[in-house]
């Protein structure tokens, strides 16, 4: 049996259980039906930053996000020994929260929050 043949339903079940990091590394560009479930995934699912390597989270601003910004529901960044200051990194790609259309929660985990709540005030 091969991966493909599985239904749309179980991919949407699977997804729920891993980090949307991990799961554009794994599915992205494979073929049009899986770019398609990612998409349609991320359009209501939780997009979590927190436990994401710098390394992961350039590929992602940088091939990703501008693809799905305005389809993203929820956005968790941080602020940690890992991945120091992603707010200020996103930031440095040219994105603002303004751009995320589609943003339903977002959530900061940060010690330091006097220039993310700057940028925040432009949220409706």
């Amino acid at each position: 049996m091969k991966l493909e043949s599985l239904s749309n339903e179980l991919f949407f079940e699977l997804f729920e259980y891993l980090n949307g990091v991990h799961l554009i590394r794994a599915f992205h560009d494979l073929n049009f039906r899986f770019n398609k479930l990612l998409f349609d995934h991320f359009r209501q699912f939780q997009f979590d930053f927190r436990s994401t390597s710098k390394r992961d989270f350039d590929f992602i601003c940088q091939q990703y996000l501008p693809l799905i910004i305005n389809r993203v529901a929820s956005l968790s960044i941080s602020d940690n020994e890992e991945t120091p200051n992603l707010f200020h990194h996103l930031l440095t790609y040219g994105f603002t929260l303004h751009q995320f259309t589609g943003l339903k929660s977002l959530s900061f985990f940060y010690k330091k929050i006097n220039k993310i709540l700057t940028e925040s005030i432009y949220l409706t």
